[in-house]
């Protein structure tokens, strides 16, 4: 059972913060540690698209189409080029790192063609979604994976608020498992997704047959999640949770036994080999806000997370 990062943490945007998170993740047991995120998730692939004239910022991290004709081409990613970089100097071996992907719904979020968030956003129209922002996305996964990132995630958080007991927009679940298909048709590496917030049982079936090995939810501070999945389904879909099991939002940090109990109880439901990549419900960037100390504060619940999935591996 290894542990993981889902990618965000309380640093301030920078080549060295990026080192200092990956080599203190490494510091803390963390077995298949992320490239560093020290900014927006959406912004890390959206800010490129206004360097290559695609859009351009309006407000507090959105945006405003104004070329999306034609499929866009593969941007200059700040943090990936750094990441590169150090890991070729350490000699880090790239198969064994979770590449944070940010998905074609949550970017079309950040793009508005109007006042009233989302619903004024690219998320609403289909044809931008499928074919500009899947392509891009693609485009990306599909050159991570020649780089050689071991595991690619294809980040979706809005997917939880598109998918409740009905999908909006006039989506249909095909439309979502076409997504991921052609986002990770170039890519051979070990594909997720992640998801944060309560799932609905809709979403959780529908999850079944989208084209990934891990499902990574947040079980933590969404304990309901547990009711969305069963051991029979998981294992004929072939699909394994990533469980959250400690809180992205909370400066607490949670006690070794609290985790265990979470980890145990989703161990028992599901079976060890249904479980991986145990990590925290969401990335940590969320936490900055709280001050200098938040950083510590991430560390110490990944530091948690690695001795609990420790000490059960060897009871």
């Amino acid at each position: 059972m290894k542990t993981s990062h889902v990618g965000s943490y309380p640093l301030d945007h920078s080549p060295d913060n990026l080192r200092r998170a990956f080599l203190d993740t490494i510091d803390a047991g963390i077995t298949v540690p992320p490239v560093p995120q020290l900014r927006p998730f959406t912004d890390m692939y959206l800010e490129p698209l206004v360097e290559m004239g695609h859009l351009e910022p309006i407000r507090g991290g959105k945006y405003r189409p104004v070329d999306l004709h034609g499929e866009p081409e593969l941007p200059k990613l700040d943090e990936v080029e750094w990441f590169l970089e150090l890991a070729n100097e350490m000699n880090f071996d790239l198969s064994a790192v979770r590449l944070p992907l940010t998905g074609p719904f949550t970017l079309a979020t950040r793009v508005e063609v109007g006042e009233g968030g989302i619903f004024n956003s690219l998320l609403a129209d289909k044809r931008a979604l499928f074919e500009f922002f899947v392509p891009y996305v693609s485009k990306i996964a599909e050159k991570m994976d020649s780089v050689g990132f071991g595991y690619i995630f294809v980040d979706e958080p809005v997917i939880g608020l598109l998918v409740g007991r009905r999908i909006l927009f006039d989506y249909k679940e095909e439309d979502i498992v076409e997504s991921y298909e052609r986002v990770f048709s170039g890519v051979k590496a070990q594909r997720g997704t992640h998801i944060c917030g309560k799932l609905s049982p809709k979403l959780s079936d529908l999850l079944m047959k989208v084209p990934v090995r891990y499902l990574s939810h947040e079980f933590f501070d969404s304990r309901s999640n547990l009711e969305r999945f069963s051991r029979q389904k998981l294992e004929e879909a072939g699909k394994v949770l990533s469980p959250g099991v400690v809180s992205a939002q909370s400066m607490e940090v949670e006690g070794r036994g609290v985790v265990r109990d979470l980890l145990k109880e989703l161990v028992e439901r599901f079976g060890a080999e249904r479980i991986d990549l145990v990590s925290g419900d969401c990335g940590f960037g969320g936490l900055k806000a709280a001050g200098p100390q938040a950083y510590e504060v991430a560390l110490s619940k990944l530091r948690v997370i690695e001795e609990v999935v420790t000490s059960l591996q060897n009871e």
